[in-house]
Parts: structure tokens; C-alpha cells; sequence
């Protein structure tokens, strides 16, 4: 989300915390470590329905750039 913010994109975790851990969801209370685990890890980043294919590069080359930079 760093790399992100550097390009100036938004983003945010996506489920964090996971749904249900989430007390609007009301949930019975169940231990899920795989979600709570695979909800860190989750980012969104800008996806509507008017984002031109323009801007979708500029977001998926950011995307790629960082992962590029980690391999």
C-alpha cells in the first residue's frame, strides 16, 4: 500500500478485519485463523465501473512494478 501511496493510488485492506470478526456482521463467534491470516493480506485498489483503461495501466504497472522490485 506504500508502493501504492508512492504513486499516488489509492488503496485499503480489503477484509480486515475479516467478516466475521467484523462486529456490524454479527457473527457467532468462530475461530478462523486461515481467514484472519489470507484478510491481512488482501488489498484493493481503485476498481469502479467508469475507470478508463487508462488509468487501469497506470495501476496495474504500479502493481507489477512492485512486485517486480521483490523477486
Amino acid at each position: 500500500m506504500t508502493h501504492l501511496k508512492s504513486h499516488n493510488i489509492a488503496s485499503r485492506a480489503y477484509f480486515s478485519p475479516p467478516l466475521n470478526e467484523d462486529p456490524r456482521i454479527q457473527a457467532p463467534s468462530t475461530s478462523t485463523p486461515l481467514a484472519k491470516d489470507i484478510s491481512s493480506k488482501i488489498v484493493a485498489v481503485p476498481f469502479f465501473a467508469d475507470l478508463g483503461a487508462d488509468k487501469a495501466r497506470i495501476i496495474s504497472d504500479a502493481v507489477r512494478s512492485f512486485i517486480d522490485s521483490r523477486s
